[in-house]
C-alpha cells in the first residue's frame, strides 16, 4: 500500500513537473515568437523607411528638373528696318524662328514682306553685355537693308546662367521664349555602357566592357572672330574598362608600350577648348582643337606579383562634329598622346625615364530615336598607333557597340 501511495507521489509530483516545464516552455515559446514579430516588424519597417528613400531618390533622379534663367521678348510691330544709305522704315514682322545652342543663338531667320532676314556673320551669345554694348545686324539674304537684334529681341530677367538648347518661332508681337536650364542630375553627367566587338567574338585583347562618365561645362560665349570660340568649356571624362582575366594583365616578359593604354582599367582626364567653329554658314556641325591632362592605371603581372602600374599623359585632340539630321550625329577625331612612362614599386628602372608618342584616329556615330539626348545609341572605332618605327607592330583597333544610361535608371 505504501509503495501504491509512493508511485501514485511520485506520478503525480512528476506531472506536476512536467506541466510546469510546459509552462515555462509555451511562455519562452511565446517570448520567443513576440521578439521574433517585433524583429519582423521592424525589418519590415525598415525595409519600407528604405524603399520609400529609394523611391523619393529614383523621382529625383528621373525628374528632369528645371530651373527658368530667363525670357526673351520678341517685339514685331513697329520694328525699324535700317538701309546702309540711312533710310530707316517702320514696319511690321511677318514671324521671327530663332535656334539655340550652347548659350548662344546660331541662327535668327526674320521673316518680312517675302524676305529673309539672319544672322550672317556669326552667332549671338545670349548675355547682358551682348544686348547692352553690342549691335548685331540681322541682313537680308540678297539686299543691304538690316535689322538689329538687340532692337526686336529684348531680354527679361535674363541671368547669366548657359540656357537649354532650344528651337522656338513665333508670330505674335511681345511674345515671350521662356528660357530654362536642367538642373537635374541626368541634365549633368552624361554615362555611356560600351562592349568591345573584337574582344567578345574576336581575340582582340580589348575591355569587354567599357563605362565612360562625361561632364562638360561651357565656361563664357564670346566668340573671337566672327564664328570662331576660344576657351569655350572644359570637359571630364572618367573611363572603366573590364577585361577577360586572361587579358587584364600586362605580362613583364612580353611587355609592349601599347599595353599600358590598351589594357589601362582606370583613366581620368580633362580637357580645355582650345578653338570651335561653325564649320560653314549656320551649321549645327562644328570644328573643334582641344587639349588635356589624363592619368590612367594598368596592372602588370611578373613571375612574383602583381603590381598597379600608373600613368600621366598630355594630349592635342582636334576633330569635326558632324550632325546630319537632329537625331544622327557623327564624330570624326584624331588625337597625338604623349604618354609618360609609368611608375611601379618594384621595376621602376626598367620603365621610367621615357615618353612614348601615340597617334589615335576614331569615328563616333550616334543616334537617338526619341526627341532624348540621353536615349543614344553608339559604334564607334578607334585605331592607336605608336608612332615610333620599332612599336608599330603594337598598333591596335577597338570596335565598340554601346548606349547611354540615365543615372535615374541605375537604381530602378
Amino acid at each position: 500500500m505504501k509503495k501504491t501511495i509512493t508511485l501514485l507521489f511520485l506520478f503525480l509530483s512528476f506531472h506536476s513537473l512536467r506541466a510546469q516545464e510546459n509552462t515555462n516552455e509555451n511562455q519562452e515559446n511565446q517570448e520567443t515568437t513576440a521578439n521574433s514579430l517585433q524583429a519582423a516588424e521592424l525589418t519590415l519597417s525598415q525595409y519600407k523607411k528604405l524603399k520609400e528613400k529609394l523611391e523619393d531618390l529614383k523621382e529625383t533622379f528621373e525628374k528632369s528638373d528645371q530651373e527658368t534663367i530667363g525670357y526673351l521678348v520678341f517685339k514685331l510691330n513697329n520694328a525699324t528696318l535700317h538701309s546702309e544709305n540711312g533710310t530707316d522704315t517702320v514696319v511690321d514682322i511677318n514671324s521671327i524662328y530663332i535656334s539655340l545652342k550652347d548659350g548662344y543663338i546660331n541662327d535668327l531667320t526674320v521673316y518680312y514682306n517675302n524676305q529673309i532676314y539672319t544672322n550672317k556673320n556669326a552667332p549671338i551669345p545670349v548675355t547682358h553685355s551682348r544686348f547692352t554694348k553690342i549691335t548685331d545686324k540681322i541682313s537680308a539674304l540678297n539686299g543691304t537693308d538690316f535689322f538689329v537684334f538687340q532692337e526686336i529681341i529684348e531680354p527679361k530677367r535674363l541671368n547669366q546662367f548657359v540656357p537649354d538648347d532650344v528651337d522656338y518661332s513665333t508670330e505674335t508681337d511681345l511674345s515671350e521664349l521662356e528660357l530654362k536650364k536642367g538642373v537635374g542630375i541626368n541634365n549633368i553627367f552624361d554615362i555611356r555602357l560600351y562592349s568591345d566587338a573584337l574582344a567578345l567574338f574576336g581575340n582582340e585583347e580589348n575591355g569587354l566592357v567599357q563605362t565612360d562618365l562625361r561632364y562638360k561645362n561651357i565656361l563664357h560665349r564670346r566668340t573671337l572672330i566672327n564664328s570662331v570660340f576660344y576657351l569655350q568649356y572644359f570637359k571630364v571624362n572618367i573611363n572603366a574598362s573590364k577585361f577577360d582575366s586572361k587579358d587584364k594583365y600586362i605580362e613583364f616578359d612580353n611587355f609592349n608600350n601599347s599595353d599600358i593604354l590598351r589594357k589601362s582599367y582606370l583613366n581620368a582626364e580633362v580637357a580645355v577648348n582650345l578653338l570651335n567653329s561653325w564649320i560653314e554658314f549656320k551649321s549645327q556641325s562644328r570644328a573643334y582643337l582641344d587639349t588635356g591632362f589624363g592619368v590612367g592605371a594598368t596592372k602588370l603581372r611578373t613571375a612574383t606579383d602583381t603590381l598597379n602600374v600608373n600613368n600621366t599623359n598630355f594630349f592635342i585632340e582636334g576633330g569635326l562634329n558632324l550632325k546630319s539630321s537632329s537625331n544622327i550625329g557623327l564624330d570624326v577625331y584624331g588625337r597625338m598622346t604623349r604618354l609618360f612612362s609609368p611608375g611601379t614599386q618594384t621595376y621602376a628602372e626598367y620603365l621610367n625615364g621615357q615618353y612614348f608618342n601615340f597617334l589615335k584616329f576614331g569615328l563616333d556615330f550616334y543616334w537617338h530615336p526619341f526627341d532624348d539626348k540621353a536615349n543614344r545609341l553608339f559604334a564607334r572605332v578607334n585605331y592607336i598607333t605608336p608612332t615610333q618605327d620599332i612599336d608599330k607592330t603594337n598598333d591596335f583597333f577597338q570596335f565598340q557597340i554601346g548606349y547611354s544610361v540615365m543615372l535615374s535608371d541605375l537604381i530602378k
